[in-house]
Formats: structure tokens, sequence, C-alpha cells
């Protein structure tokens, strides 16, 4: 059974409840709504520097090409090992 009529004496206290509810739906409501634009606005940033970051590094192979920069040759550890024990016997 629902009770259609507030008795005049909880008018007050019913209706401080309803602003304080209303007030945590907008608060609530707004820090949700910002944390999301948030991260958006993040992953549109992070999509943004890597897209910078792949344009310098094809930019760097190109100069590098460009001025006769040879790639280091990336050497074995057990290469790098021999070296250095056949050098200290020399």
């Amino acid at each position: 059974m629902v009770v259609d009529t507030i008795p005049p004496s909880l008018e007050p206290i019913i209706s401080g409840i309803q602003n304080a509810v209303g007030f945590m739906q907008i608060a609530l409501g707004g820090i949700f709504g910002l944390y999301l634009l948030l991260v958006i606005l993040k992953w549109w940033e992070s999509r943004k520097l890597v897209k910078i970051m792949k344009d310098i590094r094809e930019e760097v192979r190109g100069i590098s090409h460009h001025m006769g920069v040879k790639k280091e040759q990336k050497v074995s550890l057990r290469k790098r090992v021999a070296h250095k024990i056949l050098r200290i016997r020399k």
C-alpha cells in the first residue's frame, strides 16, 4: 500500500533529501563524465605522440642513410667475450 500524501511535518525533510540526491546525481555524473572525457583525451594524445615518434624515427633513418651511416651489427655475447679474452692475452 503506497501513501500518496506526505504529512506536512515531513515535507522539509523530504525536500532536503531530494535536493541532496539531486546534487549527488549531478556531482557524480559530472565526475564520471569528466573522467570519461579525460580518458578519451589521453588516448587521443597517446595516438598523436606515437605518430610523431614514428615520423621522427623515419626522418632519422632517412638522414642516416643520406649521410652514409651504417647500422651497427649486433655481436653475440660469445664473440664479445672471446674478443675481450684474446685482447687481454696479447
